[in-house]
Formats: C-alpha cells, structure tokens, sequence
C-alpha cells in the first residue's frame, strides 16, 4: 500500500497513475506519512539508474536508490500530505532530489537540519502551507542547482545573504514568500551558472547593482513588489 513500509520508497515516486489511484483509495493513510517516514530509512533498496541533467533551466530526472539502498531522489507532489515535515526526511542525506509540491495541507517550518541535505541539487516547494522564517542554512546547500519556493506562508522578513553561496544555482525562485527589504548584494556572486531568478509577489524594497554581475542572467523577475529604488 502507499505509505506502508511494504512499498520502498524508490516507488513512491509516481505521480498519476497508480500512485494517486492507491492515494485516494487509502485517503486515511495520508496523515500518517511521519510514521512510515521512518521505515523508508531502514528499507532496503534495489538498484536503477539515476539521471539528473541540467540544461540551461531544464532538467531530466529518474528518482532511484543506489545498490546499497542510499535514496537519492523522493517525489511526493500532489500527494495529499498533511502535517508538518517530520525530522526524519533530513536523515536521508544522499537526497539529490526532493519535491513536495501540491500538498495543500503540509504545514509547519522548514527546518535548519535542511542544513544535513548537502547532496541536495533539486528542491521544490510550491502551493504548501509552510509556516516560520527561510531558515539561513539554506545557503549551505552549495550543490543546489534547481531551488524554487512558491506561495508560503512564511512570516515576512529579509532574504538570507547566505543564498550567495550557492554558487551552482541555475534557477533561484522566491514566489510570494514574504520577502521583504533589499534583495542581498551577496546574490552577485552568483554569476557562474544563474540564469533565472525569481522573485515575484513579495515586499522587496530595493535591488543592488551587484546583480548586474549576473552574466548569465537569461530571466529576471521583480513584478508586485515595493521596489522604490534601482541602481543597475
């Protein structure tokens, strides 16, 4: 069954099909993803091929377990979720792949043990109901290459100037998750790899002319703010 330890969790990386199928069948068993969570860990695994390619801001992914049963990719968009992100998903420190997405009632904060995710390259959090501050720690996820955050419920306060470590960022999204105040000069050190960045929908006040350091700036995005100055 989904969420049940008898499924690995390589194969509850399906979205449609099956996967939501046996969701809506076993709709009791959706509040009880902490629980299971912690049985993923001890699981064994089987071996499949894993690919993560990036092309400019486009990707290909298969979400799989390495032969010793390391998860490396974990898929649960649009899943129903409920409750708060249980401490034992930052355990699973060969993530390379998290997506969360779409579940409505996923609530609580992003945690700073984020922090143990360094093998993280792809994370997505959209239309949840996350609650607190951007933890800080997110900046120590310097093999981040697809980061995007939409329509939270985070108390309004600055952008971490830690992100300008993430100096392996492509796409960089902050939808309207109250962001207030000046975008970080810190965010120029970013010129290697960024090509999108996001910042739609929240309170910033100012952006720095360090941006324009960002040479391989495809997309810039700063509509429904507060922007009152501009120095680029």
């Amino acid at each position: 069954h989904w969420l049940s330890y008898d499924m690995h969790e390589c194969y509850w990386s399906m979205k449609g099909g099956y996967g939501a199928q046996v969701a809506d069948e076993q709709s009791e068993l959706r509040s009880r993803w902490v629980t299971h969570l912690q049985t993923w860990i001890l699981s064994g695994a089987t071996k499949r091929d894993f690919e993560i390619l990036f092309n400019g801001t486009e990707y290909t992914q298969e979400h799989t377990c390495t032969e010793d049963g390391v998860l490396l990719g974990l898929r649960l968009d649009d899943n129903g979720l409920k409750g708060t992100i249980p401490p034992e998903l930052y355990l699973l420190s060969g993530l390379e792949n998290l997506e969360l997405q779409y579940n409505l009632e996923l609530t609580g904060p992003l945690a700073p043990e984020i922090s143990q995710l360094t093998n993280l390259k792809y994370l997505a959090l959209l239309d949840n109901s996350l609650t607190g501050v951007l933890p800080t720690e997110l900046g120590l996820l310097t093999r981040m290459r697809f980061f995007s955050f939409h329509d939270q419920q985070f108390l309004p306060g600055p952008m971490a100037t830690e992100l300008g470590l993430l100096k392996d960022i492509v796409y960089l999204v902050f939808e309207n998750c109250g962001l207030t105040g000046s975008i970080p000069t810190e965010l120029g050190q970013l010129h290697q790899e960024l090509s999108f960045l996001d910042f739609y929908q929240n309170d910033l006040t100012s952006f720095p002319s360090e941006l324009g350091l960002l040479t391989q700036l495809l997309v810039l995005r700063l509509r429904q703010n507060a922007i009152v100055q501009t120095t680029i």
